[in-house]
């Protein structure tokens, strides 16, 4: 039988023979960690070892030689003193005697190290649910692996998903929030959760740790709306920022048009007929699945014909490069869709050169349809141009008018709106919302 001499020959060189002790609880709890991870062997119990790392953790082993596989192999127990030294014991009693009869007491853990092994990483899960989403039709899938990627991706991708913990969850959570984000936060956490739960079906683990904690923000509707002087300090202060052209554009067509940033981000040049002046996108960009026709004002079209310079060659309007380096060369064809995130990102690390409270690109198509509700257009008007569902029953079933007129009226009273507050001397030159009403009545264009 290998001596534990011979074991620890093998497993430590001959000079540390001073590493056998009489295995106890106070022998045990006495080791000190050094300066590497080293084993000490129960003396007169060939094999069975406890390793201690310099971090000060035991975990006992037992070191056996199987003869079929002609191979040393090393079986983990536990970690001391959760995992007991009488515990220990009585598993190698037990594993000593299957190795006698030419069995191995680790190929369970083994075959256990493999799979676990072959689990992915959180980036491949990613991509994995995304796949998954897309081939189920889910129409929010892009949104939700976006979220996902852009901070618990960024942070621990490249770690194996049953490595995965609650503080991992936190740690993403914190700083979301330490950003000012609370709707974000909540967001990534949801799909996160959504994301392991599928995990749990799909591969061997067994918690879901974002299920483990509690929202981390209440869930709450925005009510962000920028002043008529924010508008005017956002419009012109895009000019000195250092941000790509194409992304002020997306944000400034974002305003003029009232439409969402996805909507806006697949904008195709293929729907845009600058003869109507209007811009069509299908039921697959809407959010509500629902096909719309968005009417062009001047400003609209002047920032499509400032595209053409740029992004002509692709099929979208504002298509970028991954390193939003894209330059004034209309024949290029190798930029993308905007990613979900660029244009939030630059708005927020914006907002103060603006001298604007911290805004979203969201909170501008909330801001241009409150301010056109307060210069007097019809409610009705502005719910037409937003493209939002009608919740009255039948009736929209039957009533398939597009309602270009009132849309068409809608685009050219807030170009009215946006005259005045753009074209002034200064920020201090802008008429409240009182005055603008006032010239919007005057004018008759209601």
């Amino acid at each position: 039988m290998t001596t534990a001499k011979n074991l620890l020959s093998a497993e430590e060189g001959s000079t540390e023979t001073k590493r056998v002790i009489l295995f106890t609880d106070v022998a045990i709890r006495n080791l000190k960690p050094e300066d590497k991870r080293v084993t000490w062997w129960a003396q007169g119990m060939p094999g069975f070892g406890i390793r201690v790392t310099p971090k000060g953790r035991k975990t006992f082993i037992y070191y056996y030689y199987h003869a079929d596989q002609k191979r040393y192999r090393t079986k983990t127990y536990g970690i001391y003193p959760k995992y007991s030294l009488a515990r220990a014991q009585s598993l190698y009693t037990r594993d000593k005697e299957l190795v006698q009869i030419g069995e191995d007491p680790a190929a369970d853990q083994v075959e256990k190290n493999k799979a676990l092994q072959e689990l992915p990483t959180v980036n491949e899960l990613i991509d994995e649910w995304e796949q998954y989403g897309m081939a189920r039709g889910t129409k929010s899938i892009k949104n939700q692996t976006a979220y996902v990627r852009r901070d618990f991706g960024r942070m621990f991708g490249y770690s194996k998903i049953n490595k995965i913990t609650k503080q991992h969850i936190r740690a993403v959570n914190k700083e979301i929030l330490a950003r000012g984000s609370p709707g974000a936060a909540l967001a990534s956490w949801q799909n996160i959760k959504c994301m392991f739960n599928l995990a749990k079906d799909w591969y061997d683990i067994d918690k879901n740790p974002a299920a483990a904690l509690k929202p981390p923000a209440p869930k709450r509707s925005r009510d962000r709306v920028l002043s008529p002087k924010e508008i005017y300090s956002f419009w012109h202060g895009l000019k000195d920022t250092c941000m790509n052209s194409v992304i002020k554009a997306a944000l400034m067509m974002m305003l003029v048009t009232l439409q969402r940033g996805h909507e806006v981000r697949h904008m195709e040049w293929a729907r845009i007929d600058e003869k109507e002046k209007v811009w069509e996108f299908p039921k697959e960009v809407a959010k509500n699945n629902i096909f719309h026709r968005v009417p062009l004002n001047v400003y609209a079209l002047k920032i499509i014909e400032d595209m053409k310079g740029y992004t002509s060659g692709t099929p979208y309007v504002f298509a970028i490069s991954p390193y939003h380096k894209s330059k004034i060369t209309p024949d290029r064809d190798d930029l993308k869709v905007m990613r979900y995130e660029t244009l939030s990102e630059n708005t927020r690390g914006n907002c103060e050169k603006w001298n604007c409270e911290h805004f979203t690109p969201h909170d501008l198509r909330r801001t241009a349809s409150t301010i056109l509700t307060g210069v007097g257009v019809p409610r009705f008007f502005i719910k037409k141009m937003l493209n939002h569902v009608d919740n009255d029953g039948a009736t929209s079933v039957y009533d398939r008018y597009a309602y270009d007129y009132e849309k068409q009226k809608t685009a050219d009273i807030w170009a009215f709106v946006l005259d005045q507050i753009l074209h002034v001397e200064s920020v201090e030159d802008v008429p409240a919302m009182a005055e603008l009403r006032e010239r919007v009545r005057k004018r008759g264009i209601l």
